[in-house]
């Protein structure tokens, strides 16, 4: 009979992965959501209040950047109120749609290496008092999940006004 390793931190990469270009119960993974996204429909807001995809991915990317330089142990000055949360599409027009993605993929890939090299004890430790990675390591999963399904009604969206 084959083992399984069902380590908490195993089933938190799992999941990372899954989210990004594996099979999700829910939906389609990210990678697949936003395939068929081109330059110029990436920074379209369909609706005035709402963000482009461009916005969201950008958004996702910056708190997983956050949580990798948590681990890393490398001080973060991302908050709900920096520019960096929620760049605009004037900001993120110049790098482009398809450099944006590039950096969530490598930044994902980042974040998988690093807890592979980490174990269960890990999710126990504090980042900040009162705070343990394994919160934040599942804040990030429940972070991509929301933006997943917002992406999804926002191509819902663009879809009705082309």
């Amino acid at each position: 009979m084959e083992q399984f390793n069902t380590s908490q931190l195993t089933r938190i990469i799992a999941q990372l992965k899954a989210i990004w270009d594996g099979k999700l119960w829910a939906d389609v993974n990210l990678k697949e959501k936003v395939s068929a996204i081109n330059e110029t429909n990436a920074f379209i807001q369909p609706v005035k209040e709402m963000r482009s995809i461009a916005e969201i991915v950008s958004h996702m990317l910056a708190w997983r950047q956050y949580t990798i330089n948590t681990i890393k142990g490398i001080s973060n000055t991302l908050t709900m109120e920096s520019p960096d949360n929620w760049k605009s599409n004037e900001l993120l027009k110049p790098i482009g749609w398809k450099n944006l993605l590039d950096a969530f993929e490598s930044s994902n890939d980042e974040l998988i290496t690093l807890l592979n090299e980490k174990d269960d004890a890990f999710l126990k430790q504090e980042y900040v008092s009162g705070s343990r990675f394994e919160f934040l390591l599942e804040g990030i999963i429940h972070h991509d999940i929301y933006h997943l399904g917002q992406i999804g009604i926002t191509l819902k969206f663009l879809s009705l006004t082309q």
